[in-house]
């Protein structure tokens, strides 16, 4: 069905009201809390650069105005990763008023960036962080996030969606949970380690045994918030002499050691939830030089290949 040409209407439109019908839409599609958030702070700091230029009309934003928005951007000595977290908010308010005919379509493309290698836990701070706490001597707190630091490890897990799974998401007969609160709202099932599911059973029987209990709860029995979780990793994390403290550290970690040890990228992808393998390409391009690690054991060339060095003879 082609698209009703609404430009005409558009020429009266401010980008302020354009920017109500776009967070309407936002809210009718159920974006989180969290979006919407993200995409008022960056509309704020991209209408505040319209303004200074006079622009406040949807029909004056073309592709120039955009690359003027981009130079303003780095006058402040930000990354390309930085001013693309703010491109990509400003692009997707402008693609849905082009998909409804309200503006001119025009390319907004996103600054090159060099992918970083991301750090992850290195042997030596894993066998820190893993060590079972004596459980005689520690408050709840501490064994806790000892569990959730070895679910971390052992899933990849997002912070929210670790936050949210209940005790009734889990199967520990047939190896399993149930994810339903995840980034891009679609629940998965994904299996549990058969050394996790030691710990988990072990770690339920201090729990309240309700289906609808949180799996990782407060000291009152209570859902995690988002702080709690974010100062309880690091408390753990520095008591047991690790300086690393980010807790999406773990996904990546267990997205590395996956690729170590020879597992299907594919079967990654469905793990971690990612809609399309492009993350899952930058987690094999990011960790090359440790993929060098067993590379001649295993490469294929080496079965029929006579690898012998021999003198080279003259005729």
């Amino acid at each position: 069905m082609p698209k009703m040409n609404l430009i005409k209407y558009s020429d009266r439109m401010t980008v302020e009201e354009a920017y109500e019908k776009f967070i309407k839409f936002c809210r009718a599609k159920d974006l989180s809390e969290k979006t919407l958030w993200y995409y008022n702070n960056n509309f704020k700091r991209f209408n505040n650069f319209l303004l200074e230029e006079d622009i406040g009309l949807i029909s004056e934003i073309n592709g120039e105005v955009m690359t003027d928005y981009i130079l303003f951007l780095k006058e402040g000595d930000r990354t390309n990763s930085s001013i693309n977290t703010y491109l990509r908010a400003v692009r997707a308010f402008l693609y849905h008023l082009m998909d409804l005919g309200y503006l001119e379509e025009f390319k907004i493309t996103l600054l090159r960036k060099t992918e970083k290698i991301k750090i992850t836990y290195t042997d030596g701070e894993l066998r820190k962080l893993l060590k079972k706490p004596d459980i005689k001597n520690c408050g709840f707190a501490e064994y806790r996030n000892w569990v959730l630091t070895n679910w971390l490890l052992a899933t990849g897990n997002r912070s929210r969606t670790v936050r949210n799974i209940k005790i009734g998401d889990l199967d520990l007969n047939d190896g399993y949970v149930v994810l339903r609160e995840v980034k891009n709202k679609k629940q998965r099932i994904i299996p549990i380690a058969k050394s996790l599911i030691v710990i988990l059973q072990e770690y339920l029987t201090f729990l309240n045994q309700d289906k609808d209990q949180y799996l990782f709860c407060s000291i009152y029995g209570e859902k995690l918030t988002a702080e709690g979780i974010s100062s309880a990793i690091p408390t753990y994390n520095q008591k047991r002499g690790v300086d690393k403290t980010s807790i999406h550290l773990y996904r990546h970690t267990f997205a590395k050691r996956w690729i170590k040890n020879g597992g299907d990228i594919f079967r990654l992808q469905k793990i971690l939830g990612h809609s399309n393998m492009e993350m899952v390409r930058k987690y094999v391009n990011m960790y090359g030089e440790d993929l060098k690690e067993n590379f001649e054991e295993f490469n294929p060339i080496n079965q029929f290949v006579n690898t012998r060095k021999e003198h080279i003879k003259l005729k």
